[in-house]
């Protein structure tokens, strides 16, 4: 599928790749290393559009906003993640969906309901809402509702809501998990193995504790 930017409009992007599964407008033919340099430059024309966008939410729904890039050596290293790439072969950069992250820390469930009015109003096009990472977190406990926005120039950004007491548990849960993330665990030894477990173990109580 290829579609129009509507920020200019004579210039063409693919939208999907060949299974279906959305992309960025960047060259595939490109190195990982080019293809980051040009998801930055996509996110330095997002910048200032979310950066007005995320002040305009916390000024209506007394939220907490703001905007963040990945690293290129996170996009990289998230693009080469043995667990992405077991789900999707094919995964590369182009698959990123937050190199450019907006995030807005809720007080209650019910303020992510008018963040969604927000974006729909703000024009941007919603790809994929995964409320099911509220409702069941991921294998360390993390409750998170990530929302998936295309962007006027054709960038994927994610726009993501914590509730805030998740958040407050955040920083020290993610270390836990940052340990472990680009590691194969299938193959890890029965020493480090005992230690993921234990740490995964940690990670859920402080989820947990907060969610209650």
């Amino acid at each position: 599928e290829v579609v129009e930017v509507a920020k200019t409009p004579s210039i063409k992007f693919e939208a999907q790749d060949e299974a279906g599964n959305p992309i960025n407008p960047i060259d595939r033919s490109l190195s990982q290393d080019q293809k980051a340099d040009a998801l930055a430059d996509l996110s330095k024309e997002n910048k200032p559009i979310l950066d007005q966008y995320a002040a305009d939410i916390d000024k209506e729904l007394g939220t907490t906003s703001k905007t963040n890039e990945k690293t290129k050596d996170s996009i990289i290293s998230k693009a080469n993640r043995p667990s992405l790439k077991e789900r999707q072969a094919e995964h590369d950069v182009e698959h990123i969906r937050d190199s450019f992250r907006l995030k807005t820390v809720v007080d209650n469930i019910g303020q992510m309901g008018g963040v969604l009015k927000k974006a729909a109003a703000a024009g941007f096009e919603i790809l994929k809402i995964d409320d099911k990472k509220l409702f069941t977190p991921s294998a360390w406990g993390w409750r998170i509702f990530p929302v998936d926005m295309r962007m006027p120039n054709g960038q994927i950004v994610e726009h993501y809501m914590p509730i805030r007491e998740i958040e407050d548990v955040k920083k020290e849960a993610h270390k836990l998990y940052e340990k472990w993330r680009d590691k194969d665990v299938s193959n890890l030894s029965q020493d480090d193995l005992k230690s993921y477990r234990e740490d995964l173990k940690k990670s859920n109580e402080l989820y947990q504790g907060a969610w209650n």
